[in-house]
């Protein structure tokens, strides 16, 4: 297993998705390093752009030889789990971010429908909400 970076030149769906929904793609790189690279939805390798990648040589189930992997490098730090996909600490804050503009919003309109502030105000309190919720992830982010 070794790290490698190139451009990718070829991205070529191979098949149709398995059972899990993986799509298939043999890929190839400037460098003339060619191989497999399974993954949810689209290709994670770009025609046109240099990429880092992992460049694997496996030993076939059946053990009549061997193939080319190639895949994303992991991420060295997983703290949160979403579903069966670990997430970085940096891709959990993006994530809560997003979320947090919609909790916002929300939560100004229902102070508005409590009457605590004039329906007028929701977007200024929804500003206040999100600027502060940010401002904690980021202090949530350095702290790392």
């Amino acid at each position: 297993m070794e790290t490698k970076k190139a451009k990718c030149t070829e991205s070529k769906p191979v098949g149709s998705p398995d059972q899990y929904g993986n799509n298939s793609y043999i890929v190839t790189f400037d460098n003339k390093d060619s191989g497999f690279h399974k993954c949810k939805g689209e290709s994670k390798f770009i025609v046109g752009v240099e990429a880092e990648y992992i460049f694997e040589t496996l030993e076939k189930k059946d053990k009549s030889g061997t193939y080319t992997k190639i895949s994303p490098p992991k991420k060295d730090f997983k703290l949160f789990s979403s579903g069966s996909q670990a997430l970085s600490i940096e891709d959990y804050v993006l994530r809560e971010k997003v979320k947090s503009v919609t909790f916002a919003m929300s939560y100004s309109k229902d102070l508005a429908q409590s009457k605590v502030i004039e329906t007028k105000d929701i977007a200024t309190y929804a500003k206040k909400f999100l600027d502060f919720m940010i401002t904690q992830m980021d202090k949530l982010l350095k702290t790392k």
